[in-house]
């Protein structure tokens, strides 16, 4: 997988030092500030973990990578649901009809008239180019598109990006803006405005969502009905707090805060999943973000992007899964050596997209004015300790191939002299990032499953003794 970071471009929102807990309040306009508990493995360390507080959400302040998962992934939902309609061959169609795609391959990725814009960037880094050819010579070949059901292997990764601009296409920016512009009289967004609980209506035998009780600043909460569903769409963070703060989750926890029960959930805010980011840098003598400190050499990029979107500023750049689906990913970035350093960093970033450690979300409070309780847990099963000491090593291996090293000073992050596993491993521990890709708290599953707090329509699901 190749991806770079990105600044420069309008509408996106890049927070420096954004992982570390002194960030918490950089951004407080659209983002939550909210912290992980101390992580254990991690040397107790807290960490900022960023989500979207805007029309967009995380989408409005993501990389703007765009991939699906593989064929045999959604044969799997599948069998955990009993539903056959979220096999890859169903959901094709729906994943077409939702993208623009501009690209080469020869399939039909995507519709003309759809919402989402998805391209490529139009600047790549000689870092990326020169890792292609790395990525060879250890024996990982090209695949076709990793949007086509298939992630194993490489390719350049396409972006949410909309290629006549060169700007973001956050949900906001696509979907909701398409809605907005065609006229609909059945759509209405309220901004500053936080859902503080779903209220239901109950018998003897059903329960259904009827509306939703929303804060607006200070004035008094109000109702928004609803005459058919209620959707909560809050993340994989906030939608198990609403649902909890509503009433629908663990027992223990509802009785803990004295919340009416409207349904015994015990899987809400369970199972979190968060893929672990380990890296390897080595200072780079090819073109990078670095250079964008010299001011001559900014202003020229900037003049370039906003004359023809190009140049650098258009892109800063087992048995639990199933055999097409990848242990590890790897996006390839560039960065500046120190703060204003024109010094380039060329950076493996490799993600336990596999990781087998569970977290959890809970709650502090009745009120979702205050933040959950974010436990990710992460690195704390022995196997993905070892995965990720074994993707280091396996990195090291590309930074020595005969295709890379012409642009290569030396390894700056950790350094050479860290060897052994046990070195290995504690540089892990102290500097695991993440790529706040929680999932997987309200989970779908079959009826016998009681752990699955969603059927496979996405509906709660409400046990009746």
């Amino acid at each position: 997988m190749f991806a770079e970071s990105a600044t420069g471009l309008p509408g996106l929102y890049v927070a420096d030092d954004s992982v570390t807990a002194s960030s918490q309040w950089a951004t407080p306009a659209v983002d939550w500030g909210f912290l992980i508990v101390p992580q254990e493995v991690m040397n107790n360390q807290v960490y900022h973990y960023e989500r979207g507080k805007t029309l967009g959400g995380s989408s409005a302040q993501n990389s703007m990578i765009y991939n699906r998962g593989t064929k045999d992934c959604y044969g799997g939902w599948a069998n955990a649901t009993g539903d056959a309609s979220w096999v890859w061959d169903s959901l094709l169609p729906l994943f077409t009809r939702g993208i623009n795609y501009t690209g080469t391959e020869s399939q039909t990725l995507g519709v003309s008239n759809a919402p989402v814009q998805l391209s490529f960037p139009n600047f790549a880094l000689p870092f990326s180019s020169y890792t292609a050819e790395g990525f060879r010579e250890i024996g990982v070949p090209k695949v076709q598109s990793l949007i086509g059901g298939e992630l194993l292997d490489s390719q350049y990764n396409p972006f949410t990006i909309n290629p006549t601009e060169a700007t973001r296409d956050s949900s906001q920016a696509s979907f909701l803006e398409a809605s907005m512009t065609a006229g609909r009289n059945n759509l209405k967004a309220y901004t500053h405005s936080l859902a503080r609980k779903v209220l239901c209506s109950q018998n003897s035998t059903s329960s259904r969502a009827a509306g939703v009780q929303v804060i607006f600043g200070n004035a008094p909460p109000f109702t928004l009905s609803a005459t058919k569903e209620v959707i909560a769409s809050a993340g994989a963070i906030q939608s198990p707090q609403l649902l909890i703060a509503s009433g629908i989750g663990p027992q223990s926890t509802l009785d803990q805060y004295n919340i009416s029960t409207i349904v015994n959930s015990p899987g809400v805010g369970q199972d979190l999943w968060e893929h672990a980011l380990v890296l390897l840098s080595q200072t780079s003598i090819s073109e990078g973000f670095g250079r964008l400190n010299d001011p001559e050499y900014a202003e020229q990029q900037r003049m370039a992007y906003y004359a023809n979107q190009t140049g650098e500023a258009a892109q800063e750049l087992d048995e639990m899964f199933p055999l097409d689906w990848p242990e590890l990913e790897r996006e390839i970035a560039s960065a500046e050596k120190t703060p204003g350093s024109t010094v380039n960093i060329g950076t493996i970033i490799q993600s336990l997209v596999s990781p087998l450690s569970r977290g959890n979300i809970s709650i502090r409070s009745t009120s979702m004015l205050d933040p959950p309780i974010i436990d990710l847990n992460r690195l704390s099963h022995p196997t993905d300790q070892k995965l990720a000491a074994q993707s280091f090593r396996r990195m090291r291996q590309l930074f020595n191939t005969t295709a890379i090293k012409p642009i290569l000073a030396g390894e700056e992050v950790p350094g050479p002299n860290v060897q052994a596993d046990e070195q290995i491993l504690e540089y892990i521990e102290s500097t695991v990032a993440f790529n706040w890709h929680a999932a997987c708290t309200c989970k779908m599953g079959a009826w016998n499953d009681t752990m699955a707090s969603l059927d496979s329509g996405a509906k709660v699901k409400v046990w009746r003794a």
